[in-house]
């Protein structure tokens, strides 16, 4: 079973594990992950952990609310900027809009 709101990018299931339905992670931190890498060419799995830049929980808990915001913090020598509505910018240009 699956619940959505219309605000809401997280998509509930029965055994109550969220994914992210924008690109079927289990986190957004995790999902910005794979953006930056796909944007900078860089291999997901060979970058440093997030949470060396960042609060991965902070963040997940910041752009999983309502509440319209705009995260912005270093990373692999690039300046991430993230939004509520899932824009990712690195070093000021788009790397995804939703």
């Amino acid at each position: 079973m699956v619940e959505r709101t219309e605000h809401d990018a997280q998509t509930s299931h029965s055994d109550g594990r969220a994914a992210d339905e924008r690109a079927g992670f289990e986190s957004p931190s995790l999902d910005l992950v794979y953006a930056i890498a796909e944007f900078t060419g860089s291999d997901p799995k060979t970058m440093p952990p997030l949470y060396d830049a960042v609060d991965t929980d902070a963040l997940d808990t910041l752009l999983n609310s309502e509440t319209p915001i705009e995260i912005s913090f270093e990373y692999e020598g690039h300046t991430v900027a993230v939004t509520g509505d899932s824009d990712v910018r690195v070093d000021g240009r788009t790397a995804r809009s939703e």
